[in-house]
């Protein structure tokens, strides 16, 4: 099973990234677009995993101690990867939601579990392999409404390909602590 931990999103969040991916879609050679289910912020990758592991990252997830906090959109951003882009929409700086990936990942290494341990950015993925119908010609960038997102979860998903589309499936959901 291919695992990652995430917060998942509310219908207005993920109604406003849908539109965000508007001028991309009119103007693209080549782009896999996040679906509408799928719209989530990851918080660690995990990666393939038997059930034993499974059980373990469970565990884990019941062991956290953030309480529940807010999220506010940030502004687009784009990672370049050869002559392909992923457009993605960033977070206001978060301390807590910071706070909240590093507790996870000290916990997972506690447990020896392997996952992507690299410089975290916090972002809500558009479009993946995006690479525009005509490079010459410029794309008109979407505004995007610094929404505030109430954070009251933490959800363990899986990934995997049904009839050749991306499904992210929740597995488990862990509720925040209140205060």
């Amino acid at each position: 099973m291919r695992l990652f931990i995430a917060i998942t999103l509310n219908d207005s969040c993920k109604t406003l990234l849908q539109n965000a991916q508007t001028p991309f879609r009119l103007n693209r050679y080549r782009g896999s677009f996040t679906s509408y289910d799928n719209f989530h912020l990851t918080l660690v990758f995990i990666g393939e995993c038997d059930v034993k592991t499974t059980q373990i990252i469970e565990n884990v997830l019941t062991e956290i101690t953030a309480q529940p906090f807010e999220l506010t959109l940030g502004e687009l951003g784009c990672f370049t990867r050869k002559s392909e882009e992923v457009w993605w929409v960033g977070l206001k700086s978060n301390s807590r939601l910071l706070a909240l990936h590093k507790e996870i990942s000290q916990r997972l290494k506690n447990d020896n579990i392997e996952f992507e341990d690299h410089k975290y950015i916090p972002h809500l993925t558009l479009v993946r392999n995006y690479r525009p119908a005509h490079s010459d010609q410029a794309i008109i960038l979407p505004r995007i409404e610094p929404l505030t997102i109430e954070v009251n979860s933490v959800s363990l998903m899986k990934s995997e390909r049904l009839h050749d589309e991306l499904k992210y499936t929740e597995i488990m959901r862990v509720e925040l602590l209140s205060p």
